[in-house]
C-alpha cells in the first residue's frame, strides 16, 4: 500500500518567490511518487497582505497535491504549522513534513 505524506507550509506575504518554490517542490518529489502520495497543505492566514494565497489556489487547480488552506483563526507562523499537521492526519497521512516556503527550507 502506498505511503501518504503530508506537508505543511505556512506561507504569508510570499507572491514573489511561491510559484518557483512550489514548482521546485513539485519537480523535487516527482520522482517519489511511484512509492508515495503527497499532499502539500500552503497554509495562509489574515497576515498575508498580498497575492501569494490567489497564485497558490491557481496552482492547485492544475496539481491536486496543492491543498491550499485559508486559517481564519490564525495566531501566527506556530498556529499555521499545527493546522497544516490538523489537515494531514484528517487526510490520513502516514507522515507530516513541516517547510518553510522562505528559502531556509529548499525544496
Amino acid at each position: 500500500m502506498m505511503k501518504k505524506i503530508g506537508i505543511s507550509i505556512p506561507v504569508a506575504n510570499e507572491e514573489k518567490t511561491i510559484k518557483t518554490f512550489l514548482t521546485d517542490l513539485l519537480q523535487e518529489t516527482s520522482p517519489l511518487k511511484t512509492n508515495y502520495s503527497f499532499s502539500i497543505y500552503i497554509i495562509m492566514d489574515i497576515f498575508s497582505k498580498d497575492k501569494t494565497f490567489s497564485i497558490v489556489k491557481e496552482m492547485s487547480e492544475k496539481d491536486a497535491s496543492l491543498k491550499p488552506v485559508f486559517y481564519e483563526e490564525s495566531t501566527g507562523v506556530v498556529s499555521c504549522y499545527l493546522k497544516g499537521f490538523k489537515s494531514a492526519l484528517e487526510d490520513g497521512c502516514d507522515y507530516i513534513i513541516e517547510m518553510d516556503s522562505g528559502g531556509s527550507h529548499p525544496p
